[in-house]
């Protein structure tokens, strides 16, 4: 499938919906992948694992590639114009599922986007590993939003500790983080926890 953003690209993405015996009354989820210029696209090991997972717990899940990645038109932006990719999909996403709120959910840079965009039909955050500086904490909307926020960090994160992210975050108004043991940015021997983590989250409403 493919999504189109505000200035006019046209993006790949893929959607995956719950099975028919399963609750009907999770969020849709939009997920953003890591970065483009180090690998990133949204077959990446943590989004791959839970565009996997999330719809067999009851929440139909999109995943897409920014701009310039694989299929999808334009090219990188550091984290500008890219907005408008994480747009786009909300906007698919809650024409699929009218009336049903939506939880954005990134990985590493797709976690810093996914935090800086604000949407009404969102009803949270979830950021994975967010280095919280490819877009300054600071002018970041969820911060300021009421709507809650909640960061899952390895307790080796080489990029960003959780202790450095409650410092940058302590100012924001409904965040919480959750340090995840034993891991690392790239949570390839956690991935299953990690799972465990975003589906408690994502099943607790």
């Amino acid at each position: 499938m493919a999504l189109t953003t505000a200035d006019g690209l046209r993006l790949r993405a893929e959607w995956l919906d719950r099975p028919p015996s399963s609750p009907t009354d999770r969020p849709t989820v939009v997920l953003c992948h890591p970065h483009p210029l180090h690998g990133g696209n949204m077959h990446a090991p943590v989004i791959d694992a839970l565009f996997r997972a999330l719809p067999e717990q009851g929440a139909p899940t999109m995943r897409f590639n920014f701009r310039g990645v694989q299929g999808s038109d334009g090219r990188h932006d550091q984290g500008n114009r890219e907005r408008f990719d994480v747009l786009a999909a909300i906007d698919e996403a809650y024409d699929r599922r009218p009336r049903t709120p939506v939880r954005l959910i990134g990985w590493s840079f797709g976690a810093d986007l996914a935090l800086s965009v604000p949407h009404p039909a969102v009803d949270g955050w979830l950021a994975i590993a967010p280095p919280l500086r490819v877009i300054s904490p600071a002018e970041m909307p969820a911060g300021s939003d009421e709507r809650p926020a909640h960061l899952i960090i390895g307790e080796h994160d080489a990029f960003r500790s959780a202790s450095e992210a409650r410092d940058l975050t302590a100012s924001w108004a409904n965040t919480t983080i959750e340090e995840l043991s034993e891991a690392d940015h790239f949570f390839a021997h956690s991935l299953p926890q990690l799972v465990d983590a975003v589906v408690s989250q994502i099943t607790a409403t």
